[in-house]
């Protein structure tokens, strides 16, 4: 969904492919459009592969490569996320020995 929203927005895609933005249902009827000329898989080895189409070559690129770029942002921000739990869990345990160390020394 944030891809698809990315989309829409930076190539102006209700305009491009001539759906009226305030029409009910609008956003479903262009989702449906954009599906007929995007393909995104993810490939056995892990790897993502990336197709678009559009009336204007130049442009299917662009998309393209906004849809990698945006996979790729995700997935860093989901590296970074689990980095971050892991390193508070880590450091809780540090901060919880060196109390346990510290209370061994007092004695």
């Amino acid at each position: 969904r944030r891809v698809k929203r990315l989309l829409i927005s930076r190539f102006q895609l209700f305009k491009r492919y001539g759906v009226d933005s305030v029409s009910p249902k609008s956003e479903l009827k262009l989702i449906q459009k954009m599906e007929k000329n995007l393909t995104i898989k993810k490939l056995e080895n892990g790897a993502v592969y990336v197709s678009a189409f559009d009336q204007n070559a130049d442009t299917a690129a662009l998309m393209a490569n906004a849809i990698v770029a945006e996979i790729e942002n995700m997935s860093n921000e989901t590296t970074r996320q689990k980095n971050e739990r892991v390193y508070a869990v880590i450091n809780d345990q540090y901060l919880a020995m060196e109390k346990y160390i510290s209370s061994l020394q007092e004695d």
